[in-house]
């Protein structure tokens, strides 16, 4: 009875289908994440243009107050930034040439990846707080001219439109990442086993 108990079990054992890994579409998946990541690293960084330009060519324009606020914003932006970059790294910088290193790195970029993405969405609404800030601070301090309180609200606006369809969009790509990452670790999983 057990001899034939174990004879069923490694007959429906050996039926079962295997899911294979495919070496290719890993490799092609991370040499376009390897590029990926490298012009997010770029927009990231680029980010700081525009803080660089209203501190250094509109410096005689900024009041003082409006000055130390852009530069406490340049360094915060700069260390995201920083961060980001070292997220960023396992898909950006790695070198491999084994198909069991595609498959580890990938891994640890995937999980890096919902990070990113969840860090993305809170910096979406925490930048529209910090710019909310930043001009009530100026305004408080009148530095700020009111006169043009329509051109600021319209900015306000604006900005705020667009981070709110930055948050969405972070969003979907939190959920696809954890998708991939949930999938991927599910697929290697049944390969090691």
């Amino acid at each position: 009875m057990m001899m034939n108990e174990n004879h069923n079990l490694e007959r429906l054992w050996q039926q079962q289908t295997v899911q294979k890994i495919d070496i290719e579409k890993i490799e092609r998946q991370f040499k376009t994440q390897k590029w990926k990541h490298r012009g997010y690293i770029l927009i990231d960084f680029g980010a700081l243009i525009p803080i660089i330009f209203a501190l250094v060519l509109k410096y005689n324009e900024l009041g003082q107050l409006a000055f130390f606020l852009l530069m406490g914003l340049a360094v915060i932006c700069a260390l995201f930034a920083g961060y980001l970059a070292y997220l960023r790294r396992y898909a950006a910088f790695t070198r491999v040439s084994q198909t069991n290193e595609y498959l580890k790195t990938l891994k640890k970029q995937m999980r890096n990846n919902v990070l990113i993405a969840r860090l993305t969405r809170h910096s979406s609404w925490v930048s529209y707080v910090v710019l909310l800030l930043f001009y009530g601070i100026l305004y408080l301090n009148n530095q700020l001219e009111t006169k043009s309180w329509q051109h600021w609200a319209t900015v306000l606006l604006i900005v705020g439109l667009i981070l709110t369809g930055f948050y969405i969009w972070a969003s979907k790509r939190e959920k696809r990442f954890r998708a991939e990452a949930e999938r991927l670790d599910l697929l290697t999983s049944k390969n090691e086993k």
